[in-house]
């Protein structure tokens, strides 16, 4: 069993040692640790070397640059294990953290089908203080826990069977659309679809914010109560709009594949919900979904009105 790494690096000096230090510091090293460079003018690339001939890292220089999406893809394609990890370039893994994900995904043992394991995180700022409690979802691994939650796809979190990483890679470069969702989310959803995402309790790792995050998920504690307002789920609390834009995309995406019937009829679901203008013509189509329980659908049928009120009150100030 070989066990990859997939770091991309971006002008990652600040914080890179750190996060290669937890990798090669881990109770379970692992066997490589494949890195893609997107045109860092900084001194990412002396560091990538210094790590190279201390440890065997391997690393690859993009010629242009190509945005994160396509550096990642590049990155999981340039790896041999039979299991790859993701990892970004700033945060700092906890030393149990490749054990637990490794335990976790083999014991699933379908090596036939895609499977994707995530855990939790720990946000803490620059310095690794921790500025908000630790991440708490339940466990699971039906698709609705992937499918229904916007938190369970950081790609950071994930280790993925030798299956999924090819696929994940075929659809990106072969689906035009592919491109339209995050990497992560990408790989996830292709797991819950065709194949098993266990979605662990675990916190495994530290995610670092700082002034140069590609994407900042703690933003929303710094508005104010109309720009959160603004940002509210339409079907508020359902999902986040950006999430129902993604199903759509991926309902597209598996167009004439064979996936389980109720996963295609979510999916196309979410394809007609995205096209819906007005909120009390997807309303109905939300409550009808069995996928959410009856307290959520009350919730939705309570507070969607009010959030509306509130976006088009917001419009007006």
């Amino acid at each position: 069993m070989k066990i990859s790494v997939a770091l991309t690096t971006h002008n990652g000096d600040r914080f890179l040692r750190e996060q290669l230090d937890s990798l090669y510091s881990q109770t379970m090293v692992p066997d490589e640790v494949v890195v893609c460079d997107d045109c860092s003018t900084d001194h990412t690339m002396e560091i990538l070397d210094e790590y190279a001939v201390k440890y065997g890292l391997r690393y690859y220089r993009n010629e242009p640059a190509l945005g994160v999406n396509a550096n990642f893809f590049r990155a999981i394609s340039l790896c041999d294990g039979d299991y790859v990890c993701i990892c970004d370039q700033d945060d700092v893994w906890m030393p149990h953290k490749i054990k637990t994900l490794v335990e976790a995904v083999t014991s699933i043992n379908r090596n036939d089908v895609p499977v994707a394991v995530s855990s939790l995180r720990q946000d803490v700022d620059a310095k690794l203080n921790p500025i908000c409690p630790p991440q708490q979802f339940p466990y699971g691994e039906r698709w609705e826990d992937t499918l229904l939650n916007t938190e369970q796809s950081q790609g950071c979190t994930l280790i993925l069977n030798r299956c999924l990483a090819n696929l994940s890679v075929n659809y990106y470069h072969e689906k035009s659309k592919a491109d339209d969702v995050m990497y992560d989310v990408l790989i996830s959803l292709l797991a819950a679809v065709f194949g098993v995402k266990r979605n662990l309790p675990d916190v495994l790792m530290c995610y670092r914010h700082h002034d140069a995050n590609v994407v900042d998920k703690l933003r929303t504690g710094k508005k104010s109560f109309w720009q959160k307002v603004k940002d509210m789920p339409t079907y508020y609390p359902f999902l986040l709009d950006y999430r129902i834009r993604e199903l759509a995309v991926m309902s597209e995406l598996v167009e004439g594949e064979e996936c389980p019937s109720d996963v295609r009829l979510f999916l196309d679901k979410m394809h007609e919900l995205h096209a819906i203008r007005s909120i009390f013509s997807g309303l109905p189509l939300v409550l009808g979904l069995p996928q959410l329980s009856l307290g959520r659908k009350l919730k939705v049928m309570v507070l969607t009105p009010v959030v509306k009120c509130l976006k088009i009150i917001e419009s007006h100030i």
